[in-house]
């Protein structure tokens, strides 16, 4: 990346000196621990990730109870009673390149463009789902537990392919069909979770497993798999053993959300495919101790 097109998404890190000491403790630290080892560029792509200049938000109107909103003149649509300060940073997740987002999708040995279906598991904006039709993918399958978002997914989806190139399935992922109750932040939509025991809540939602949408789907090799779901990737993978066994997807996982948890995904992956390599990518410093990022596998 040219200097020129770094700058674009990164402040000077000697704009911020709190930030680059803050990250040099935490690698520092991280070094005690024995469960994970961190690189130096793992250390430099959490400081650009800290010092990330994000881009702005748009609203353009709304219809139908949905707020028709951009960013970096990508359209998407948004339920106007939920709360849209997560969105900006929600974009650069996806959007921001792999030189400067330890949260990026991308990997070179697994080209979306080669993908014949991907499955956007936590499709939640619809912001992965559309990167992966921007870049080539035939088909997209979001799936995402909130009901309220999928008209906007829909009506997101529908302005970049045509209809039969996505699919939106309201359901959580897990590692037996059935049902969950459903956790919502009011805050941060992006982290409404599923909680099979969470009696409180007055949402119930279907829950479905990988292999149970290859059966429906008729989904086949060539298979990419997407994840971030709050916690739920081991029960999702643990749903997708004969998937794996069978088709071998490639999978690209956020595994931030607990210490062991990418470790704990790699030998699921491994228990499904003894065929798959299995990398962890970023280090997330801001939770301690850290942990990888982003676990791909191929």
């Amino acid at each position: 990346m040219r200097k020129s097109d770094y700058s674009r998404f990164v402040r000077s890190r000697f704009s911020d000196i709190p930030a680059c000491i803050e990250v040099w403790k935490t690698f520092l630290k991280s070094r005690r621990a024995t469960a994970y080892v961190f690189t130096a560029e793992d250390r430099r792509i959490h400081l650009c990730e800290r010092l990330w200049k994000r881009a702005r938000l748009e609203n353009r109107g709304g219809e139908d109870g949905h707020l028709r909103l951009a960013v970096e003149g990508r359209e998407f649509f948004w339920p106007e009673r939920f709360p849209v300060d997560d969105l900006e940073w929600l974009y650069a997740e996806v959007f921001y390149p792999r030189r400067v987002n330890p949260s990026s999708y991308e990997h070179p040995r697994i080209p979306l463009s080669d993908a014949g279906w991907v499955l956007d598991a936590g499709a939640g904006e619809g912001f992965f789902s559309i990167y992966a039709l921007e870049n080539g993918a035939s088909g997209v399958i979001a799936v995402e537990p909130l009901p309220q978002l999928k008209p906007a997914l829909e009506k997101t989806l529908g302005r970049y392919a045509e209809r039969e190139r996505f699919r939106v399935i309201t359901a959580g992922l897990g590692d037996a069909c059935g049902f969950s109750f459903l956790v919502e932040d009011p805050h941060h939509s992006c982290q409404t979770r599923l909680d099979e025991h969470h009696a409180g809540s007055d949402q119930k939602v279907p829950v479905v497993t990988i292999d149970s949408l290859a059966d429906q789907l008729g989904l086949g090799e060539k298979g990419f798999v997407k994840m971030d779901i709050e916690g739920a990737e081991m029960a999702a993978l643990e749903g997708a053993m004969r998937t794996m066994a069978r088709h071998r997807p490639k999978f690209a996982v956020a595994v931030y959300h607990g210490y062991e948890n990418a470790q704990r995904c790699k030998e699921l992956i491994l228990k499904g495919n003894t065929g798959y390599t299995v990398e962890f990518r970023g280090m997330y410093g801001w939770f301690h101790p850290p942990r990888p990022y982003m676990l791909f596998a191929w």
